[in-house]
């Protein structure tokens, strides 16, 4: 996100156009300044699904600081896999949502074999999905890069681990490719292969691209 309007505007054509709900992520500003974004955001559009993804923050340091109501959070790294450790402990995590009241109300999107992280060896992928299902309430990976798609055996893997529950994706997910997922992805969080850089350099997303992406999804 760059601004309000910015984010007001893709809010309205994600809506518009049959997305399911957005998430706003802070790429170029601090989680202070996204606050205020998410607040006029939810004020346009108070019965749309909003989330976040603060790449500046932890965890624990999101849940903390989050709006009261907001439908999820979204981190890169949960903390849950092999050989990847976190700040606080995964407990504390859980007590803080409990403390602020968004538990049950606030999904949240735990970033598990994400890119940048290291790398879960396969034979592991299933066993680390499955015990990092415990701890977030939607097991979220991506491929090795932003916008290039995960391999489908690692997804079928973690689908595996994680059985009945819930798995996103995000990064390389596109109308062309989406299909082959379907069958183990419940949730995909998309930007690159539906919006375009406008003429001041923002990420714009495109009504047909969205909308072509979420009829083959909700098919």
């Amino acid at each position: 996100m760059v601004d309000s309007p910015t984010a007001v505007e893709n809010t309205r054509v994600a809506e518009a156009e049959g997305a399911d709900g957005v998430f706003l992520i802070n790429h170029s500003m601090t989680a202070q300044r996204l606050w205020p974004i998410y607040e006029e955001v939810r004020d346009n559009y108070p019965d749309f699904w909003i989330g976040v993804n603060c790449l500046d923050l932890s965890p624990i340091k999101v849940f903390r600081e989050a709006p009261i109501g907001i439908d999820g959070v979204w981190v890169d790294n949960a903390g849950t896999a092999v050989a990847m450790a976190t700040f606080e402990p995964l407990e504390d995590i859980t007590l803080a949502r409990v403390h602020r009241g968004l538990f049950n109300e606030t999904l949240y999107f735990g970033g598990v074999g994400m890119k940048h992280q290291p790398e879960i060896p396969d034979d592991l992928l299933g066993l680390v999905a499955h015990l990092s299902s415990g701890w977030v309430d939607i097991v979220t990976t991506s491929g090795p890069a932003t916008g290039v798609s995960a391999p489908i055996k690692k997804i079928e893997k973690m689908k595996m681990g994680i059985g009945l529950l819930p798995l996103a994706l995000c990064s390389g997910v596109s109308a062309e490719n989406v299909e082959e997922y379907l069958p183990y992805v419940n949730a995909f969080l998309v930007a690159s292969s539906i919006s375009v850089h406008d003429q001041s350099g923002v990420d714009m997303l495109v009504p047909d691209k969205v909308r072509a992406l979420a009829e083959k999804i909700h098919r």
